[in-house]
């Protein structure tokens, strides 16, 4: 797309993984992406971050911060590859069974309730620490494509809590469905990403990497483009690869003038 509407001859190496986090990608880009002695290095990151910090995972913990050695170990139990098998990969945990068919019941469901968003709020980190954490991670990444020679774009992932787009019918139930299944987590979202669309423009003018929000490549549609909290369809795929491949282009004729 980006060599046939643009008419620039790019290589690109597509070294994404799944559910990495901004601390796994910066050990990626140290360990793996600087012996391709890249030009330009795409981070589309932002919602792994989120999803640690209402878990309640730091990678201040240490290496096993992301708690592998227990999904492994939960895996092994219940007879699921980890390796082969997104749903051994941590998500949200789902609220519990509240409900109550009497009037003991409701007022039991109403408690458990209150006890669930109680311990799921003090397991959460902070917003301005896991936005911090991410921010670091992104400088370190900046500074070492000043030594190696590589730019670095920073591409926010959109979500659906915390999106400008008009959301359809589907993507509405799509959304209070995850509202009710996932306590706390739509609403700690939407505070994290605010705080990434504050700061981020500003530390990209400081530490001299490109920001870009993924947001504004589906903004404008009107028909469904989420799968799920932040993966697309076909469709959305497709408009952020549109945007995406306007961005590098836009950064290659800029290279390219001076």
């Amino acid at each position: 797309m980006l060599n046939k509407e643009y008419k620039h001859d790019l290589a690109i190496v597509s070294a994404g993984v799944g559910a990495y986090s901004s601390a796994q990608e910066l050990s990626l880009v140290l360990n793996r992406i600087v012996k391709f002695r890249p030009k330009l290095v795409i981070m589309l990151s932002g919602w792994n971050d989120t999803l640690q910090g209402y878990l309640g995972y730091s990678q201040d913990d240490g290496n096993d911060y992301l708690n592998f050695k227990e999904v492994i170990r939960r895996g092994s139990a219940d007879n699921c590859d980890p390796v082969k098998s997104h749903v051994c990969i941590a998500e949200p945990a789902p609220a519990p069974s509240c409900e109550g068919a009497d009037a003991l019941g409701v007022l039991a469901a109403s408690v458990c309730q209150v006890a669930e968003r109680a311990r799921i709020q003090l397991r959460m980190r902070r917003p301005e620490e896991v936005v911090d954490d991410f921010v670091r991670n992104v400088q370190v990444i900046a500074d070492l494509g000043r030594r190696e020679g590589f730019d670095v774009m920073v591409a926010l992932q959109p979500t659906l809590y915390d999106t400008k787009k008009p959301l359809t019918v589907f993507e509405h139930r799509l959304r209070e469905g995850y509202e009710k299944t996932y306590m706390e987590f739509p609403q700690y979202n939407a505070r994290i990403y605010a705080i990434y669309r504050r700061m981020l423009p500003v530390e990209a003018a400081r530490a001299d990497f490109k920001f870009v929000d993924m947001d504004e490549s589906i903004n404008r549609e009107k028909l469904t483009v989420f799968s799920d909290h932040v993966h697309f369809g076909d469709r959305g795929n497709r408009l952020m690869g549109q945007y995406l491949a306007m961005q590098i282009a836009q950064w290659s004729s800029a290279k390219s003038a001076k």
